[in-house]
């Protein structure tokens, strides 16, 4: 029977060298809607902890964000996400929150996930804060999906 990886192991072989402990350049989040031990989705609060993040990143060095991963390296993925987009595609949650693209119909797609995470930044900071998300990437670590957002740093005259 093969040994199994611990999660940073495990985040190391599939993703590479930039798994490693959070740090000002590093961040792991569960979730872009809720909050580790919230019981509601979609709350507003979480949205703009993953602006605030991404903000930082760019007030300094630029930094990766990984969604679906918690603090101790443990794969929670996306799922429930990429559910809650599908869920909100027909009802008024995602269509009267301030973070949502003028006449875009959310799907629990990874595209989508991507609009929505562009959104937020359009939404808590600016248009010009969106275009210093770089990269929205997926990958299926340990079974599930985690999303890699890339930021690059905000200099001066951005």
């Amino acid at each position: 029977m093969a040994e199994s990886l611990d999660p940073q192991a495990a985040f190391e072989a599939a993703l590479g060298p930039a798994m490693m402990k959070e740090d000002q350049c590093k961040e792991y989040k569960t979730s872009i809607f809720m909050a580790p031990g919230e019981k509601m989705l979609g709350g507003a609060k979480q949205m703009k902890t993953i602006a605030d993040t991404l903000a930082a990143f760019m007030n300094a060095e630029g930094g990766i964000l990984f969604i679906g991963v918690t603090d101790d390296y443990k794969t929670v993925g996306i799922k429930s996400d990429l559910q809650y987009l599908e869920y909100s595609a027909s009802s008024l949650v995602l269509k009267t929150s301030r973070v949502n693209d003028a006449g875009h119909t959310y799907k629990g797609t990874p595209d989508s996930y991507e609009l929505k995470i562009r959104a937020i930044v359009r939404a808590f900071l600016s248009e010009n804060a969106s275009a210093l998300v770089s990269d929205i990437t997926f990958h299926n670590v340990q079974g599930a999906v985690v999303c890699r957002v890339i930021c690059k740093p905000c200099k001066l005259g951005d």
